[in-house]
């Protein structure tokens, strides 16, 4: 249910963030809020959804920008430049931890069906199999090895 509703609650966090852009005088520290917009992408099945998140925030905080021109320029500017390498460096991190969650997820697949084929490799042998962990006590013992 709350997974749902992410990207709504991005959406929102982004819209409230453009309206804050233009009408908070420059400098004050929007970009957090356009940041957080593009967290909640964070845990999606489409990893692209985080990078489309990113670029339509990026969007905002240039239009909000063009709409504030002539006004403080250098610090609209570093404001800008600020807030958009904030936004694709969040982008570029949540990309890589679902890399690594996916690819995690991959090899934990990978090692039950590894522990389920040994498993039932060793159930089947015909003679008795005891197998004990390093302190000796009994992890496995198949039905031979129990009569």
């Amino acid at each position: 249910m709350v997974q749902r509703l992410m990207p709504w609650l991005g959406l929102v966090l982004a819209l409230a963030a453009f309206a804050a852009d233009l009408f908070l005088p420059r400098g004050a520290a929007v970009g957090a809020c356009y940041v957080l917009a593009v967290l909640t992408t964070f845990g999606s099945s489409d990893r692209r959804s985080t990078f489309g998140m990113a670029l339509l925030v990026s969007v905002m905080t240039l239009a909000a920008w063009a709409a504030a021109l002539g006004t403080f320029a250098w610090v609209g500017i570093l404001n800008v430049v600020l807030t958009l390498a904030t936004i694709w460096a969040t982008a570029g991190i949540l990309w890589a931890a679902s890399r690594v969650e996916g690819r995690r997820e991959r090899v934990q697949v990978e090692a039950q069906a590894r522990k389920a084929w040994l498993a039932q490799t060793l159930a089947s042998i015909g003679d008795g199999v005891i197998a004990t962990d390093s302190t000796g006590r009994i992890e496995f013992m198949n039905t031979v090895a129990e009569s």
